[in-house]
């Protein structure tokens, strides 16, 4: 797996993100250590994988959370909205998969955010969606 930065983490750890910085390279995961989801945690990989962009450099948001009594309250969109602020000093594009419809087109629209392609779909039927931000000095992240 990567080196990944975490930036964020809100008062008793209530939310969290963590980055993959563009040209790291990526040392894998063994199923060993996946254990009993290994087949399905693969194949989830190798989807997304699949479609993630080579080119441009970026950095890559693999994940975001806050602890289920926090959700709803915008302590998810901090970590977030920090780390933009400052990859986009340095013109750093971002990355990310979103899970629902609703956040690709919700906070992620409002930060900045905007389809790369089409939906993920998954042989489960589940759908994710690719999205891509360029940087954007001086502008505000919602």
């Amino acid at each position: 797996m990567r080196l990944a930065a975490a930036s964020g983490i809100l008062g008793r750890d209530a939310a969290c993100a963590v980055w993959y910085p563009s040209g790291v390279p990526d040392t894998g995961v063994s199923d060993h250590e996946l254990e009993h989801y290994a087949e399905r945690f693969t194949l989830f990989g190798q989807i997304v994988y699949d479609r993630h962009p080579d080119r441009p450099p970026h950095d890559y948001l693999m994940l975001l959370g806050a602890r289920f009594e926090a959700r709803g309250r915008g302590l998810g969109s901090a970590p977030p909205r920090h780390r933009l602020a400052s990859l986009d000093l340095v013109g750093v594009l971002t990355y990310l998969v979103a899970t629902t419809r609703r956040s690709a087109r919700g906070g992620y629209f409002r930060a900045g955010y905007w389809p790369l392609g089409g939906p993920i779909q998954f042989p489960e039927g589940l759908e994710v969606y690719p999205l891509r931000r360029d940087p954007q000095p001086g502008i505000a992240v919602a």
